[in-house]
């Protein structure tokens, strides 16, 4: 390991030391938003040790705690996941060799591991870079989701740390830098749209799949030459009884989709290629679920508006995200302004 840490060398070693911050920050708030909406213990620590896939791990837990099936918990997922099957075949010439070797470097295929691999241009440091990040990555992700875990179950009551608040702001900050077209922010604005206003017509946990009627916004291109029931029971209730009941086959069901859409690169590498037009389906189709999952955790409890002080929170961590500002910084203003405005009795 050490080889590959000189590799690496000291520069790229300090962009993944702060990317392992960040996320150890995240993993914090997800294991403690996690547990203290009612989810056993070991649901986030199993789900992020076989999932390893913090959007998809945000979204498979909120859909639950507002109340959905483990079904829509793990499409969402899986939806949100399938960005990794094209990521998969971009790195699959870092992470050659025997079955062992390809399953583990399959496990560490994320968003910020192929981001700063396919930085660099050196082969050999492209896989260095590939292989340090996703190992600190992990143990980092995993330790600070134990932490969280641990002190959702010490607070109890996350919303008055404004927690609530943060997971809507992770997901801002993940999904504001993908809008960069005016076609991806039609899909997402009207699949949100969709998600809000059925909130109350659907049962809970589908308005977020509904969403994807946003990506209607996608079948017109530019270029014409080319066209190419009533309200379930309460959230915490819900949470109940999806950890007693059916946690450890929805968590194995996602962690093997998630998997299989991470080793399909390697394991087809040089004989089957995605198209540009089907990776942008793919991703537009993350982004929609996202913003929809946005919107209506950050507007929508209980099949009511949530208050002004998550709004506010949230509203904060856009403005922060579109000024750049660092990724804990983001998480934490959502959350002290959420919270600080609860304790000044803003609801």
């Amino acid at each position: 390991m050490r080889s590959v840490w000189r590799t690496v060398g000291p520069e790229r070693a300090r962009a993944i030391a702060l990317v392992c911050a960040a996320d150890t920050l995240v993993a914090v708030s997800f294991g403690a938003i996690a547990v203290g909406g009612g989810l056993d213990r070991w649901v986030p620590v199993v789900l992020s040790l076989l999932v390893f896939a913090g959007g998809a791990q945000f979204a498979a837990v909120g859909t639950v705690l507002a109340g959905g099936s483990a079904t829509a918990a793990v499409v969402t997922g899986l939806l949100l996941n399938a960005r990794l099957l094209p990521f998969s075949f971009s790195v699959s010439d870092m992470i050659r060799g025997g079955p062992l070797r390809r399953a583990l470097g399959a496990q560490i295929v994320t968003d910020e591991t192929v981001a700063l691999a396919l930085a660099e241009r050196d082969p050999a440091r492209r896989a260095a870079v590939f292989w340090a990040c996703g190992v600190a990555l992990f143990v980092c992700w995993n330790i600070g989701v134990v932490a969280g875990a641990v002190a959702g179950t010490w607070i109890g009551d996350t919303d008055a740390l404004g927690l609530d608040a943060a997971f809507p702001a992770v997901l801002v900050a993940i999904v504001l830098p993908a809008l960069n077209t005016r076609r991806i922010r039609a899909s997402a604005g009207i699949g949100s749209l969709v998600a809000v206003v059925s909130t109350p017509l659907l049962p809970a946990g589908l308005p977020v799949l509904a969403s994807l009627a946003g990506l209607v916004a996608l079948v017109r291109r530019p270029d014409r030459a080319h066209p190419d029931r009533a309200p379930g029971p309460s959230p915490l209730r819900r949470a109940r009884r999806w950890a007693s009941l059916m946690p450890i086959l929805a968590v194995l069901v996602l962690a093997a989709g998630t998997f299989a859409f991470r080793i399909a690169g390697p394991a087809l590498a040089g004989r089957y290629e995605f198209s540009e037009r089907a990776q942008a389906w793919m991703a537009s189709a993350a982004t929609t679920l996202l913003a929809a999952l946005i919107a209506t955790s950050t507007l929508i409890q209980d099949g009511s508006f949530a208050g002004w002080a998550r709004f506010t929170g949230v509203s904060l961590a856009v403005v922060l995200v579109l000024f750049r500002a660092p990724f804990p910084l983001v998480v934490i203003a959502a959350a002290v302004t959420t919270a600080a405005l609860r304790q000044l009795g803003v609801a």
